[in-house]
């Protein structure tokens, strides 16, 4: 969770209710605000700013996709291993090569 999160988590919290005004950040009720919150408040602006008001984008913002986890690929096939699931010793599956089988409905035996 971002510096910006926490804080509109804890406005939230206090009941404060937040929202964008071009470059400024209107707040509600006033006093709920402590002094140290309203400095955190003003230290984060801009990326509070981006979370309140989607619209907004800076080049800052985006996400380096080359430092993202790679996912990882199926020991058995080689797949990608994005749908998976985990057996009953905790053993990674994947789907393609290891389909889940269907739970049966419990009742009496016939």
């Amino acid at each position: 969770m971002t510096a910006a999160s926490q804080i509109l988590a804890t406005l939230d919290r206090l009941g404060v209710e937040v929202k964008p005004d071009g470059e400024r950040i209107l707040y509600r009720p006033v006093a709920a605000v402590s002094a140290e919150l309203l400095a955190e408040i003003k230290r984060h602006k801009p990326e509070i700013l981006n979370l309140l008001d989607p619209e907004r984008f800076e080049l800052g913002d985006l996400i380096e996709w080359d430092a993202l986890p790679k996912p990882l690929a199926c020991p058995v096939c080689g797949e990608t291993v994005i749908d998976c699931w985990w057996d009953v010793l905790d053993r990674q599956c994947c789907r393609a090569c290891n389909p889940p089988r269907p739970i049966r409905p419990m009742g009496p035996r016939r």
